[in-house]
């Protein structure tokens, strides 16, 4: 999304530009390395949050309040600091809990978007599928991880290997392998994280019945390219209400 700038808002977002951006942080959102540090410590949790929710800022060219961003960022830090977090390998973002790795798979004849059928899937392209999921997850604070194969067993040692890496979710767009693929179906049945399946369009307005959709834990059709931020929310929503749940018992 772009937002035009009027005169009257360049000036101001040009004004405040210096004073929003706190010391450790240049004009462009990214760290300063022992420059205007001083001898205060800084946080490796407190630098990921403020580096991402300003970065994003710029890149999308909105006008928001940066040093709203960065005080939102302080928060962040004091609650690194109250949970005594390790800020090495945990991303934490408002409190939530250690950035979660979704596997995502692009099935049998996906190379082709944006190039075959663009009346059912849209003019966009796999690399641009790849681009807008990055986005969400970024957005979401989520790992993600996005294979693409036209080859069945290429898919199925896929999942077994995300099995054996303690991959915490899969998202599937099994494509040309929606029918007639039952070994594939027995590997998602048989790992240990859930899988969501999910189609651009609404293969059953075309009459087509998904037997992927059997073994997996739930499908997402016909809301595009938005679908993958449905799912990505979804899945994290769902793991880390099951893993509060888990801690109580």
């Amino acid at each position: 999304m772009r937002v035009r700038l009027g005169a009257g808002a360049a000036r101001l977002t040009a004004e405040r530009r210096d004073d929003a951006f706190p010391r450790e942080y240049g004009t462009d959102g990214r760290g300063l390395a022992g420059r205007d540090r001083g001898t205060r410590e800084q946080s490796p949790c407190r630098d990921l949050e403020a580096r991402r929710t300003i970065r994003h800022a710029i890149e999308r060219r909105e006008i928001v309040d940066v040093l709203h961003a960065h005080r939102r960022a302080r928060m962040v830090h004091g609650a690194c600091s109250q949970f005594g977090e390790n800020q090495s390998s945990i991303a934490l973002r408002e409190g939530e809990g250690p950035m979660l790795k979704i596997l995502i798979v692009h099935g049998a004849g996906m190379n082709m978007r944006g190039k075959a059928q663009i009346d059912i899937f849209g003019p966009m392209t796999l690399p641009e599928y790849d681009e807008h999921i990055r986005k969400y997850a970024a957005e979401l604070a989520v790992e993600v991880e996005i294979f693409h194969s036209n080859v069945e067993g290429e898919v199925i040692n896929k999942f077994y290997q995300a099995h054996d890496r303690g991959v915490d979710a899969a998202i599937i767009n099994p494509a040309g392998f929606t029918t007639g693929y039952p070994a594939l179906m027995a590997a998602i049945a048989q790992v240990k994280f859930p899988t969501i399946e999910l189609h651009i369009s609404n293969p059953a307005r075309r009459g087509r019945e998904s037997e992927i959709a059997r073994v997996c834990r739930g499908v997402i059709t016909g809301f595009g390219i938005y679908g993958y931020y449905l799912a990505l929310s979804g899945l994290r929503d769902m793991l880390r209400t099951a893993a509060k749940k888990s801690d109580r018992k």
